[in-house]
């Protein structure tokens, strides 16, 4: 099993383009950190992710979260007791909350946490996850996310260096090179967690908040 840890740096906001609509009833689906200026990523030792979603329905309907677990491509793992159907959805009713006074594009306000009590519990594994929004009583597909469940949070090395590009005459174009390293804590370090640095094996960089597409980075690689 593949597991994954989650570098801390320093992200640009823009819009994310991981998660689909499929359904009029539903105007939006956010998919967040503790904090809406953070990346969907949850950490299986605590940090949830926080999922909002606004409704034109008058009243509140049977819905369900289904959450299925991915390969690094965003397949998804074929493994039954990885994807296991009974565990892998919301276990309680998702309450919402009228929308504000004044407010005309919609009816109902979704928020839940997860993991988190009483909707989901805990993630087995980390790595990618797709989630599924689904009307229960008509078996209807209504919206479409993504998010990371990481192991743990790893802090990089990162330096910006401003520098010019040789040009032949003015201006002379000035780049920023950025490089970043990344260290694994070693097994003595302390942590309730032991790493061990042979097993990782892969970065994958993300631009922003385009989750569904990734740099990889082999641990063989040599390109600049």
């Amino acid at each position: 099993m593949i597991r994954i840890f989650f570098v801390a740096t320093l992200c640009l906001v823009s819009l994310v383009k991981a998660q689909e609509m499929f359904s009029d009833r539903v105007k939006s689906l956010r998919i967040y950190g503790q904090v809406e200026s953070q990346l969907p990523v949850a950490y299986r030792s605590s940090t949830p992710i926080t999922i909002e979603f606004d409704m034109t329905d008058e009243q509140s309907a049977n819905l369900e979260l289904r959450f299925i677990h991915c390969d690094r491509d965003w397949k998804r793992t074929t493994a039954p007791f990885v994807n296991d159907s009974p565990r892998m959805k919301s276990k309680s009713e998702l309450v919402p909350e009228p929308a504000p006074r004044g407010v005309q594009g919609y009816r109902l306000h979704y928020k839940i946490s997860v993991p988190g009590y009483p909707v989901f519990d805990e993630f087995p594994f980390s790595g990618n996850y797709e989630l599924e929004l689904w009307d229960q009583e008509r078996e209807e597909l209504l919206a479409q996310g993504r998010f990371f469940l990481a192991e743990d949070l790893v802090a990089p090395l990162m330096r910006i260096a401003n520098r010019q590009e040789p040009s032949v005459t003015n201006p002379y174009y000035q780049v920023n090179k950025v490089s970043v390293g990344i260290n694994v804590p070693p097994p003595d370090s302390g942590g309730t967690t032991v790493y061990y640095s042979h097993l990782f094996t892969t970065v994958d960089i993300y631009k922003n908040r385009e989750i569904s597409r990734a740099h990889r980075v082999d641990l063989d690689d040599r390109s600049p």
